[in-house]
C-alpha cells in the first residue's frame, strides 16, 4: 500500500489523514514486535491518533464523500490509543 501516493494523487483533507514523517517503532509499542527498531512513516488520523503505517490496514473512500473528499481507515482500533490519541505502548 502506497499511502504517500494516495495522499499525493487525491485531495484528502489533512484533518482526516496527515503524514507526520518518519519515526522509529520503539519497543514501547507492543502491537508489532517484529517492527521494533524500524523507522517507518507515521500519520495523524482524524486530528487525534498518531499511527504508524504498519497499523493502517487500508484506505477507502467513504461513500458519503464525493470527489475524493474523505477516506475510511480499516484495522485501526481505538483500544490502541489513550484519551489524547497517542498509541498505547
Amino acid at each position: 500500500m502506497q499511502i504517500q501516493a494516495i495522499l499525493r494523487d487525491h485531495s484528502i483533507p489533512e484533518d482526516q489523514i496527515k503524514y507526520l514523517g518518519e519515526r522509529e517503532y520503539t519497543v514501547q509499542y507492543c502491537s508489532h514486535p517484529e517492527h521494533h527498531g524500524k523507522v517507518m512513516p507515521w500519520y495523524l488520523i482524524n486530528n487525534e491518533h498518531e499511527v504508524p503505517v504498519c497499523d493502517i490496514g487500508s484506505i477507502d473512500q467513504c461513500e458519503e464523500f464525493e470527489d475524493d473528499e474523505g477516506v475510511e481507515l480499516e484495522n485501526v482500533t481505538d483500544d490502541w490509543y489513550d484519551e489524547e490519541g497517542n498509541l498505547i505502548p
